[in-house]
């Protein structure tokens, strides 16, 4: 009978044991990322591109940068200039205008029409524009 009481004792301490290591891993796990909009870095915004790759907007003490991730590499796409005002945005009212796109062109002081584009172009031609 001493026997049966000390292998379910011993059963109790192992069962304490691997619980308290559960909840010390899960606490630390949910404690880095719970931080994250508090640090160095912060994503601002993520577009999923295709099912494993996608575009991140990221904060960061130096600046603002246009990142590519895929699951085989990330890559620095542009550094984008640093938002002058977060809460400052310019609206334009576009109900009841006929023409938005020439409207849209008119109030950013461009003599064209915005020319069709795929998501892949568009992104193109922003990294260009923030690298020069």
């Amino acid at each position: 009978m001493g026997t049966i009481l000390q292998a379910i004792v011993s059963l109790a301490v192992v069962l304490g044991i691997i619980v308290l290591l559960a909840r010390s891993a899960r606490s630390r796990r949910l404690g880095l990322a719970g931080n994250s909009g508090s640090g160095a870095v912060k994503v601002v915004q993520r577009v999923a591109l295709a099912p494993k790759a996608a575009l991140y907007v990221v904060d960061t003490v130096a600046g603002r940068l246009l990142v590519g991730a895929t699951t085989g590499a990330i890559n620095l796409l542009a550094e984008l200039p640093s938002p002058s005002g977060e809460g400052s945005v310019d609206v334009i009212d576009l109900s009841g205008v006929q023409d938005p796109e020439s409207t849209l062109a008119d109030a950013w002081g461009r003599r064209q029409a915005f020319k069709r584009e795929s998501l892949y172009q568009g992104l193109v031609r922003l990294a260009r524009s923030a690298r020069s």
